[in-house]
């Protein structure tokens, strides 16, 4: 993941400039254009997430929780880590700090919620062919 992390925003600004044969256009309205971007940043990585999550829970079969609750772990254990030596949390920046948070809590929320659906899937095929 660590990898891979700056793929959606390349993917993102990649469309843009094709879509706009490779003009970046005039903003005219600075806040709606961050808005929407930081909106399609959110969106493909969580997108990516899944992605990954998906990869991990299929190879890990019968253990699909433990494993992508294992990524997540290591994803929050860096993140608390590196948290102390974040240039955005100064005393001036306390409404900033808790979006700023989630933003960086909901990739692990994403690549649990993919194993635990995983599993589902899994154990109700395993159910289903246990019945007939």
């Amino acid at each position: 993941m660590g990898l891979g992390a700056s793929w959606p925003e390349k993917a993102l600004f990649g469309a843009l400039h094709l879509l706009r044969n490779h003009v970046t256009p005039y903003r005219a309205d600075w806040y709606a254009l961050t808005l929407w971007l930081n909106n399609g940043l959110l969106i493909a990585t969580l997108l990516f997430c899944l992605l990954i999550g998906l990869l991990v829970a299929f190879l890990a079969k019968g253990n699909e929780l433990v494993a992508t609750m294992t990524l997540s772990l290591l994803l929050i254990l860096r993140m608390a880590v590196l948290l102390p030596f974040a240039k955005f949390v100064t005393p001036y920046s306390h409404p900033f700090v808790l979006p700023i948070l989630l933003y960086m809590f909901d990739s692990p929320v994403m690549l649990i919620l993919v194993g635990w659906i995983v599993r589902d899937i899994r154990l109700a095929r395993y159910r289903k062919r246990s019945y007939a």
